[in-house]
């Protein structure tokens, strides 16, 4: 698996150095260089990159700026990891979420400290997703969502222990986070294929069930018209 990644500096000098550097990780390849704010903006909504190296200051700009724009176009964010030669703006890097923070000049050994973070965190989210709530973020196992059902501006999982979580989110927003295993029936509805055992073309429905703890789950999921040969094709019925 090869990341992507762009780099948003306006000091050539910069720009090579960390190119060079970046270099020694072949799992790691560039999209492009970005010295202004809204040139960067535009690729990373174009060509979502995984990762964005990010300098605090463009010329008459400022890199948080960046993030704070992107966050009005999506919650699906890429890895910031930002740079300067002050050490005064860390705080403000943690508390806008950077999810690594370089000062200048970029010590190798932090790069790679960067980028390894980067990777673990990668493995994990194959295997979660995090969701925000009012009380915190948490981490939820694919393996643990049955369904998830629209509610206006929320989203509703429906887990394997039976339980609820409602997370204000689209279902859109949540469906780009979302592995191959789960599929999207209707406009309402996204579920884990995992946990599909029966459909029934004529009433456009599917059935999910699932024993835990000795409680036994099952669901009758509506099918939309407009995704039913979707749900044909991907599931071979």
């Amino acid at each position: 698996m090869k990341h992507s990644y762009i780099i948003v500096e306006d000091n050539i000098g910069a720009v090579k150095n960390l190119q060079y550097e970046l270099k020694k990780y072949p799992d790691f390849y560039e999209l492009g260089i970005y010295s202004c704010i809204q040139d960067a903006l535009k690729s990373i909504v174009t060509n979502n990159p995984a990762i964005v190296f990010l300098d605090v200051t463009l010329e008459n700009e400022n890199g948080f700026d960046l993030l704070r724009e992107l966050k009005t176009y999506s919650s699906n964010l890429p890895c910031f990891i930002m740079s300067t030669g002050d050490k005064n703006h860390a705080m403000q890097a943690v508390n806008l979420d950077i999810f690594y923070f370089l000062e200048k000049p970029i010590e190798p050994s932090e790069l790679t400290k960067a980028l390894s973070k980067y990777l673990m965190s990668y493995k994990e989210t194959q295997q979660h997703i995090v969701v925000k709530e009012k009380n915190g973020s948490l981490l939820v196992r694919f393996a643990d969502i049955l369904y998830l059902k629209a509610d206006d501006n929320y989203c509703i999982f429906f887990l394997k222990d039976a339980n609820r979580l409602s997370v204000p989110r689209t279902l859109k927003d949540i469906e780009e986070k979302l592995p191959s295993n789960f599929l999207r029936v209707h406009r309402s509805y996204i579920v884990n294929a995992d946990h599909v055992n029966m459909i029934n073309k004529t009433e456009r429905t599917m059935h999910l069930s699932h024993t835990s703890s000795a409680k036994q789950f099952e669901s009758d999921i509506p099918i939309g018209e407009n995704y039913l040969e979707k749900v044909r094709f991907v599931m071979k019925v």
